[in-house]
């Protein structure tokens, strides 16, 4: 199943934020990593699903997913130089980038593979921004499923899943 959707024209932010964690979870650990060199430059990014989103009525989950992709959603997205990259933030005209990290391939934390890592831990960044570690894996050409994992102690929990476009 997620192989189809993966290859699918249709597949986007708003078919992706339609779909429940598990199958978020199923689609992602179905994907092959991006190939060397697909992630440079500056990537559009959109939140698609969050942390207790989906205990919201699917309407109100709809409304919130749709204002982070919106004028009041800030994350704009990640740019990419070898192995390293950045987050762009702004709203309007003003651009501004925080939270660096480490780009490297590496293991899901899931177990589902190879996948390529975003590193927060990094000196740059302030202590509770060093506790993200990133995944991503290739939808298709340009197109990129990307999961935020939080460390509480020893522990990783998923926080958000996101797209990535070129």
């Amino acid at each position: 199943m997620s192989h189809a959707v993966a290859s699918a024209p249709a597949v986007d932010a708003r078919s992706l934020a339609r779909q429940s964690r598990a199958d978020l979870d199923r689609l992602f650990a179905a994907l092959p990593p991006p190939a060397s060199g697909e992630l440079a430059g500056t990537m559009r990014g959109t939140v698609v699903d969050a942390i207790g989103l989906g205990r919201l009525p699917p309407g109100l989950r709809a409304g919130l997913l749709a204002a982070l992709r919106g004028p009041i959603g800030v994350w704009r997205g990640k740019r990419f130089a070898g192995a390293q990259g950045t987050n762009v933030w702004g709203a309007g005209s003003f651009e501004r980038l925080f939270a660096a990290f480490r780009v490297e391939v590496g293991p899901a934390v899931d177990g589902s593979g190879s996948c390529v890592r975003l590193d927060y831990d990094v000196p740059e960044n302030p202590l509770p921004v060093r506790a993200i570690l990133g995944e991503l894996r290739s939808l298709g050409p340009g197109l990129f499923l990307g999961r935020m994992h939080y460390r509480a102690g020893s522990a990783r929990s998923c926080v958000l899943y996101f797209t990535l476009e070129a």
